[in-house]
């Protein structure tokens, strides 16, 4: 087969690939009740919000553990990469991208909420 017709083929491979969500980001986006579920069947899951403090001071999932999105790189010595880890932050955008960045880390199990806070149906500590 000749070069080009290969590259081709690989193209429309990757493409398929990327279109079917083969190549997806490596973590997963939970909808609120996956998110509830995965809190409530699992004790050593880490909640990690990555809002400011002042907006988690308003209201929070109980059990979180805040660690602002310009603080997680320095806190990840201290996270084991095979812990489970839901982000969350208020709309699901931030804590999206933090969970790409632990991905691009070596984090296995990492989980956002879609939607973030403002999604959320359950309770919230204040």
């Amino acid at each position: 087969m000749p070069r080009s017709k290969y590259v081709f083929w690989v193209i429309i491979v990757l493409l398929l690939f990327a279109l079917t969500g083969c190549l997806k980001a490596g973590y997963k986006d939970l909808e609120p009740d996956e998110a509830k579920k995965l809190i409530d069947e699992n004790p050593m899951l880490l909640i990690m919000d990555v809002r400011e403090p002042y907006e988690y001071a308003e209201a929070r999932i109980p059990g979180s553990h805040n660690i602002p999105m310009g603080e997680v790189e320095q806190q990840l010595p201290n996270i084991d990469k095979e812990q489970e880890i839901l982000v969350v932050c208020e709309t699901g955008s931030r804590s999206a991208s933090i969970a790409q960045m632990l991905v691009s880390k070596g984090y296995k199990h990492v989980y956002n909420l879609k939607g973030g806070i403002a999604n959320w149906p359950y309770e919230l500590e204040k």
